[in-house]
């Protein structure tokens, strides 16, 4: 797993840190290798022609597995070390891995398909938030 940026743990950090041995029984009757193929069918006929995906919140990695599984160069990035970790142990071998809060990314190229499939967009509720995020 490479993390390129550590971040001070957030309370948000921490809250997660705490749930990641939780997290995928919390969500198990989550569809993700559905959900995740509907959603890219749309990003293609949106015109997504690209195979490189940057998943903003990955948490454990269930978002991410299905990218990977469609053939995609991705990314996982999450604030909370603990998710990764446990995203790491699911994930193909070199599938970088990168703790970071939304809105302070450290610089991971370019990308073709950048998405935030959970509730991660949720936690930036000021104007100037969702600004550092784009």
């Amino acid at each position: 797993m490479s993390l390129l940026a550590q971040i001070p743990p957030t309370s948000t950090a921490a809250e997660y840190d705490a749930l990641a041995p939780h997290y995928d029984a919390f969500t198990d009757d989550a569809r993700y290798d559905g959900w995740i193929r509907r959603l890219e069918a749309l990003a293609r006929r949106h015109g997504l022609t690209g195979r490189r995906a940057l998943d903003l919140g990955c948490g454990t990695g269930s978002s991410l597995l299905p990218l990977t599984r469609l053939g995609y160069d991705a990314v996982g990035c999450d604030v909370s070390a603990a998710m990764l970790q446990r995203a790491a142990c699911k994930l193909p071998a070199g599938v970088e891995l990168v703790v970071s809060d939304l809105c302070a990314l450290p610089e991971l190229g370019c990308f073709d398909l950048v998405w935030s499939v959970n509730d991660t967009v949720n936690y930036l509720v000021a104007p100037a938030e969702l600004r550092r995020a784009r």
